[in-house]
């Protein structure tokens, strides 16, 4: 429903229905349409609706008090074109809005000028059309903002009856992706025990063909899955493996029959599982994932009898340890002061009911910004694991967050094109997957979630050529 801020002395309680996606919000007795145009004349007598004697300040810090009303849709909508009904008593046309100026927003707080508007004078008639209002021009908005800046000549109260907002009709629904059945080429493994990994990759395709075999085998173990990852299990422990993937696609031709079309296998990655664990044993892998500049998530392997970890970090160089304890096999580390050029080491330990702590694993570095691993000398758990982390480029905003049905992604881009916003769970499993072109600099790509159920989650932004990637974690609160 739309929400209703005044500047006010005498107010009619407002209501909102949606016709012909349009937004209709008016504050007196009208009826409900069904017209084909959103334009057509109203046949309603306007009256007592909105009114203000009292000037108030105004949302909109850089305009002083006044007379004015702001609409909050309760949601980020694409705006096209509105009409609009003025004051329309018989006896109070003069309190009719005259010059108006109209700003709009996406969180209240920072607006945008469209332009200064007249306002056509009300008839007083009983059946009363209106007037084309603003055209927006496709911005995205959830909110908007009518500051009178005159009247019709009443000098003490101004007022309003109607305002029509037309929406853009493919905002409403999802454009499904289009893409080339081709074999994922982000892929990651995560060790879990000595005989359990994880792999994940990004990818659109229907299903996938995913196939592993021990190096120096020659035969193939395969799996056809219809998820973005595979759980693998009764693995050799300590042993190295090689895996593709095949996208697995299904279209339909021309007479509506399905056709499934099988990509060739990717290139080859390869893992290593830790070796065999005693119970209560030490670290033996360590990863970490990235959700901005500010923000870093250290993950580690499995330990058998464990019952939590301690887990201690450092600036390399640095004598003094920060040691926090933790239940999971994962700890998150944010901050400003991780957008400096440094480099943080990392040690975890096990700590078992029995046995107590294990003791502290070998070091797992990671360098920020334009800190090199190249410059120091590592001693840590294998190189594998030692990763340089750069701050990208591109710069990524969400509002709101949390989000219940829809969020606007703030998106700076280095460049004109095409881009794709993607929505994954912890785990790396892709849910929804969007296309967009944007233009250099600020973009406003409006991110729909109503399919997502209530959770933490992680919004991924590709560019264009697919080489860098922007996250953010958003909180979806659910519907």
């Amino acid at each position: 429903m739309i929400k209703y801020i005044f500047s006010k002395s005498f107010l009619f309680s407002p209501f909102t229905f949606v016709c012909c996606l349009c937004l209709l919000v008016a504050t007196w007795n009208a009826q409900a349409q069904s017209d084909e145009s959103c334009f057509e004349a109203d046949p309603n007598v306007w009256e007592e609706a909105w009114r203000s004697c009292n000037e108030t300040t105004n949302p909109n810090p850089e305009l002083d008090a006044g007379h004015w009303i702001q609409y909050d849709f309760g949601a980020v909508y694409r705006l096209s074109k509105s009409w609009v009904w003025n004051y329309n008593k018989a006896d109070a046309l003069t309190q009719g809005m005259q010059n108006v100026r109209v700003d709009h927003s996406l969180d209240g707080d920072e607006w945008v000028y469209l332009g200064d508007f007249e306002f056509a004078q009300g008839t007083g008639e009983a059946v009363y059309g209106g007037f084309a209002g603003p055209d927006f021009g496709l911005v995205d908005a959830r909110y908007v903002l009518f500051t009178a800046l005159s009247n019709w000549g009443d000098e003490g109260c101004t007022g309003l009856s109607e305002v029509k907002f037309n929406l853009e009709p493919q905002l409403l629904q999802f454009v499904p992706i289009e893409f080339a059945c081709e074999a994922p080429t982000e892929v990651f493994a995560i060790d879990i025990l000595s005989f359990e990994e994880l792999i994940l990759w990004q990818g659109e395709a229907d299903m996938y063909v995913f196939r592993y075999r021990v190096i120096g085998e020659e035969e193939w173990m395969e799996i056809e899955v219809d998820d973005t990852e595979v759980f693998l299990e009764d693995l050799e422990p300590n042993t190295e493996y090689e895996f593709q993937i095949a996208a697995l696609c299904i279209t339909e031709n021309e007479e509506g029959e399905e056709i499934e079309q099988l990509s060739d296998f990717g290139e080859s990655y390869f893992f290593t599982t830790i070796e065999e664990q005693e119970e209560c044993g030490y670290i033996q892998s360590m990863n970490f994932m990235q959700f901005d500049e500010e923000e870093i998530v250290v993950t580690w392997n499995e330990v058998v009898g464990s019952e939590g970890y301690t887990i201690r970090y450092r600036i390399y160089g640095e004598e003094e340890w920060t040691e926090e304890e933790v239940d999971d096999t994962w700890f998150e580390l944010y901050g400003a002061w991780l957008v400096d050029d440094i480099i943080i080491e990392f040690q975890v330990e096990s700590n078992c009911e029995e046995e107590g702590p294990t003791g502290f694993s070998e070091s797992f570095y990671v360098a920020l910004g334009d800190a090199s691993l190249e410059d120091i000398e590592i001693v840590g758990i294998g190189d594998a694991n030692v990763t340089n982390l750069d701050r990208p480029m591109a710069d990524l905003q969400l509002y709101p967050n949390p989000a219940q049905d829809m969020t606007m992604a703030l998106y700076s881009s280095r460049e004109a094109g095409r881009v794709h916003v993607q929505i994954l769970n912890l785990s790396g499993q892709l849910l929804e997957s969007m296309p967009f072109t944007v233009t250099e600099g600020e973009n406003r790509l409006p991110i729909t979630l109503r399919d997502i159920s209530m959770g933490l989650y992680i919004l991924k932004v590709i560019d264009t050529d697919g080489k860098e990637s922007v996250n953010k974690k958003i909180v979806v609160t659910g519907n």
